[in-house]
């Protein structure tokens, strides 16, 4: 097995462990990362040839989860919001949390009273709720995993580590499995990453006051719910025909996805969710040979064998970012100095995979989010403060040029608060922090 290490490989670069609140933060939940929107690209990560990727139009739908179980609706063409959906029917509080799925025209979402939801797509009436397994002590402190639908099945992890599959046509729980029978309390529920047949589900706690529950990542069966195996833990991706690992030990480990047997390991204290463009894999990583106001680097690494290509200075280590990719660009942003530790401030910029070398990147812009979602020719970003000549500030959400930068609309109306999704032809587009299903096949 080939491995490579940070420190090695920039010689006087050297990385840092830093808390575990900023590690975890790193993208949201720590999730895992898809880096290209599924449907979009062949298995390798590279747009085949001839193929059209998504694009939005009048068509489109753009969603956005807010607060107290609200969601409202953006248009594709001007950014102008309403207010969509919220939980009514069941005359109870709860908060969407997290980007939707869909599944047929029913919108999928969760709340932080361990439910899954069913919304229709014309109207934002809730059609149903179901549990997914008992909501354990703290609440509204750890949410469920964000849904992933296939053949209108849905799966989802509740905050006590019960994983659920629910189809969506008959309204029936295929099956149940509570993955963590002994925990007691809420639990950090990690993204689920469901790939063909197989669901990487994983999650624990470290705790000292609810106690800890070691942290597991289990390979589960789609069609039975049992478990298959288990892996040392971390936060799964999927980069064509390799299962990517982040996490514990520190750094980034490379799995073959059929036989899981261990290809390559790239060591660094903190990396953030990896991108995937072709055979370029990058990520955020830090360097504490300089002030932490100049620490963040997006490094590219090789897909084949985890040796360094190229890096990239990314600003404040205390605004660490996630990189996503379209498979032509790497889009990221460069970390600015915030008061709140950890944080997401900085200014948006697009990479040259093959050198890392700036493409473009637009100063105008402040984001205040998680990393886009990409669809072809755009990037939608949750949660910016925009300048433009005439207006002034504009905070809410924002579709950006992906070639240049430029700000196609701002909205003025709403803020996605946690998460956009976009439906295209029926397909969900979110940020590759929650990956969608992925079929290989």
């Amino acid at each position: 097995m080939h491995k490579s290490t940070l420190t090695t490989s920039l010689r006087t670069h050297v990385v840092i462990a830093i808390t575990a609140c900023l590690i975890s933060s790193c993208g949201g939940s720590g999730g895992s990362s898809d880096a290209i929107s599924p449907g979009a690209t062949s298995g390798d990560g590279v747009v085949p040839d001839g193929v059209d990727l998504p694009f939005l139009d009048s068509n489109s739908v753009i969603v956005g989860s807010e607060f107290d179980g609200e969601m409202t609706r953006f248009s594709p063409n001007s950014g102008l919001a309403s207010n969509f959906s919220d939980l009514d029917r069941f005359d109870q509080f709860a908060d969407f949390v997290g980007p939707i799925d869909i599944a047929g025209n029913t919108l999928i979402s969760v709340s932080n009273t361990n439910g899954l939801y069913g919304v229709d797509i014309n109207t934002g009436e809730t059609l149903w709720e179901t549990a997914l397994g008992r909501l354990k002590d703290g609440g509204g402190i750890d949410h469920p995993s964000a849904p992933v639908c296939a053949d209108n099945i849905c799966y989802a992890m509740g905050n006590g580590g019960e994983l659920v599959a629910f189809d969506v046509t008959t309204q029936i729980k295929l099956w149940t499995n509570d993955l963590f029978p002994n925990a007691d309390d809420h639990l950090d529920i990690n993204p689920l990453l469901v790939v063909d047949d197989k669901i990487f589900a994983g999650g624990g706690r470290r705790s000292t006051v609810f106690g800890d529950v070691t942290p597991q990542l289990f390979v589960v069966s789609r069609l039975t719910g049992e478990v298959e195996s288990e892996l040392e833990f971390g936060f799964p991706t999927l980069a064509g025909d390799l299962l990517l690992i982040r996490g514990q030990p520190p750094g980034l480990r490379a799995y073959d996805l059929d036989t899981m047997q261990a290809i390559w390991s790239f060591s660094a204290s903190i990396v953030s969710p990896p991108a995937i463009a072709g055979n370029v894999i990058a990520f955020h990583t830090s360097d504490i040979t300089v002030d932490a106001a100049q620490a963040q680097r997006i490094v590219g690494i090789s897909r084949n064998n985890g040796s360094l290509l190229w890096l990239q200075e990314a600003g404040a280590l205390q605004s660490f970012s996630a990189p996503v990719s379209d498979g032509r660009l790497i889009y990221s942003h460069f970390g600015e100095i915030c008061f709140n530790s950890p944080c997401q401030i900085g200014y948006p910029r697009a990479l040259n995979p093959a050198d890392g070398s700036i493409v473009w990147e637009n100063r105008d812009i402040e984001n205040r989010g998680l990393a886009p979602v990409v669809v072809e020719g755009q990037l939608l970003y949750d949660h910016t403060l925009t300048f433009r000549s005439g207006t002034g500030i504009i905070s809410g959400s924002t579709l950006v040029n992906s070639a240049d930068g430029s700000i196609e609309w701002a909205s003025t109306d709403k803020l996605a608060r946690s998460s956009l999704t976009a439906i295209i032809d029926g397909t969900a587009y979110r940020s590759s922090i929650w990956p969608t299903f992925v079929s290989r096949r």
